[in-house]
C-alpha cells in the first residue's frame, strides 16, 4: 500500500511539474520559447552595433486561465547622439539584411523598414519593423530614437 502511494505520489509530481514547465508562462512553453527566439535574434539584442537600448517593452508572457493573450512581441528604443534618427535607422536596416532579414514588399510607411526572414516565402512567422520613434513632442526623451520592434505574424 505504501509503494502504491509513492507512485501516486510520484506521478503528481511529475505531472505538476510537466504542467508548470510547458503551461502558460512556464520556462519551457510555446510562447516562452517564441520570445526567447525574439531575444536571441541579433536584432533583439539590447546593444546593435555598439548602441545600446534606452528603453525596453516587451509583453508579459501568459498566466494560468488567462482568457485573451495579445501575443509575443519586443520592442526595443536605440538612441545614439552622434547619429541622426535617419542615419541610425539606415545603419540598424543594413545591420538586419546582413543578418537574414529581407525587406517584405507589403505596404509600409516611408520612413518605416518591416522585414521577414526569408523574405517573400518567410521561412518563420517573424516581422521585424526598424523606425524613426514618432513621439509626440520634441521634449519627448525618445525623441531621435529609433524603433526595433519584433513580433509574429
Amino acid at each position: 500500500m505504501r509503494a502504491t502511494g509513492l507512485v501516486i505520489g510520484g506521478g503528481l509530481a511529475i505531472a505538476g511539474g510537466y504542467a508548470w514547465t510547458h503551461g502558460p508562462g512556464g520556462t519551457l512553453s510555446y510562447e516562452t520559447r517564441r520570445l526567447r527566439a525574439l531575444r536571441d535574434d541579433p536584432m533583439g539584442a539590447e546593444t546593435i552595433l555598439g548602441v545600446s537600448a534606452v528603453f525596453t517593452e516587451s509583453r508579459e508572457l501568459p498566466r494560468w486561465f488567462q482568457w485573451k493573450y495579445g501575443g509575443v512581441s519586443l520592442r526595443r528604443w536605440f538612441y545614439d547622439a552622434s547619429r541622426t534618427s535617419a542615419e541610425l535607422t539606415s545603419l540598424f536596416i543594413d545591420y538586419a539584411e546582413s543578418h537574414g532579414w529581407t525587406r517584405d514588399p507589403g505596404p509600409s510607411t516611408p520612413e518605416s523598414w518591416i522585414g521577414r526572414h526569408g523574405g517573400t516565402e518567410p521561412t518563420d512567422g517573424m516581422i521585424l519593423n526598424v523606425a524613426p520613434d514618432i513621439g509626440p513632442h520634441e521634449t519627448d526623451p525618445l525623441s531621435g530614437s529609433v524603433v526595433v520592434g519584433l513580433g509574429y505574424a
